[in-house]
């Protein structure tokens, strides 16, 4: 009997590994996994997640096994996959500062936002109560207290064409006042 070459055993474990063979996926593992790990390693300098990119890439390669015609095509595809995720691992790490510098700004703007809330609404109530009488009651119960026009005009005993007439003539005293408040701001 003829001894049977390292490169014949591989290729044997090729033909297995393409037909679904647990035994071809085992031997191939065996032959590359700590090649492709060290790969990996040199590529991101983290050997924890070397292993796990390299058995993710080992189980990629098995789901595309029927593709693959010998052993070196098994081999390209297991170490490109390999390089290509590495690569990606090192473009989320890269992000993941940033990530985490927008989640504080969030965060901090999230807690601001109450105060904000805040500051405008008074300031907006400080502005309505420099309208002329009629015009702030007007405002007050259309905006404070959330009613439309026919129950102010009811409310008010007016008509509800002067309660829109006294809604724009708020509104145009008014949009010149806050624009300067928002602009003394800036």
């Amino acid at each position: 009997m003829k001894p049977v070459s390292l490169q014949q055993e591989i290729e044997r474990s090729a033909s297995a590994f393409r037909q679904g063979m647990p035994a071809g996926m085992t031997y191939l593992f065996n032959a590359w996994y700590v090649p492709l790990c060290q790969y990996i390693c040199s590529l991101i300098n983290d050997p924890v997640t070397a292993e796990e990119i390299a058995s993710e890439a080992f189980l990629k390669t098995w789901k595309y096994r029927l593709q693959f015609h010998s052993s070196e095509d098994i081999r390209a595809y297991l170490f490109t996959i390999a390089r290509r995720d590495a690569f990606k691992w090192t473009q989320q790490k890269q992000k993941a500062p940033r990530l985490e510098t927008l989640q504080e700004l969030t965060a901090a703007t999230t807690e601001l936002l109450p105060m904000i809330h805040e500051e405008i609404r008074t300031t907006i109530h400080n502005a309505i109560q420099t309208l002329p009488n009629r015009c702030r009651q007007v405002f007050e119960l259309l905006y404070i207290e959330d009613k439309n026009i026919d129950e102010v005009a009811s409310s008010l005993l007016i008509s509800p064409y002067t309660v829109r007439a006294q809604k724009a003539r708020g509104l145009s005293l008014l949009r010149p006042k806050l624009l300067s408040i928002l602009e003394k701001k800036k």
